[in-house]
């Protein structure tokens, strides 16, 4: 082999490795954009998703809080059934009521009104005191403002 001939050889060579470099080069400029765009889209994922996350959270606690929990809507009734359910609830008021007591109408008591002046100098606090029977005693003070 000659001069020339090995010249000519590694002039080859250096240009196929060139082209190589040049293609590799173009690679790694492909790889470090593509690698930049991962990162930019897992930097987007990791706030959308502690955004998740926080609404997650949020709609967590306003479903816990009973107070803010919505009644499912009840289908509209026929004016019977408003009429039957309205009667049922007045029943149950009225069922509550004192237990179902009546009261006790005493008819053999009398009512006897004693008006009683504390300024009067003949008030004596016994008096204002009232028995009707030795097993019933009713005290009823009522103070009226004296009219000048």
């Amino acid at each position: 082999m000659k001069k020339d001939e090995i010249i000519e050889l590694l002039k080859e060579q250096i240009k196929r490795l060139r082209d190589d470099n040049n293609r590799l080069l173009g690679q790694v400029d492909a790889l470090i954009k593509e690698v930049s765009s991962l990162k930019e889209a897992l930097l987007q994922k990791g706030e959308s998703l502690s955004k998740q996350q926080r609404l997650a959270k949020g709609l967590a606690k306003l479903v816990s809080n009973t107070s803010e929990q919505q009644q499912a809507p009840q289908p509209a009734m026929s004016e019977e059934e408003r009429q039957k359910r309205e009667a049922e609830k007045a029943d149950k008021r009225k069922a509550r009521k004192n237990n179902g007591a009546k009261r006790d109408m005493h008819y053999e008591m009398e009512e006897e009104e004693h008006v009683v002046y504390p300024d009067d100098p003949d008030f004596v606090s016994v008096s204002a005191i009232l028995s009707c029977r030795p097993f019933f005693i009713l005290i009823f003070l009522l103070c009226i403002k004296m009219k000048h």
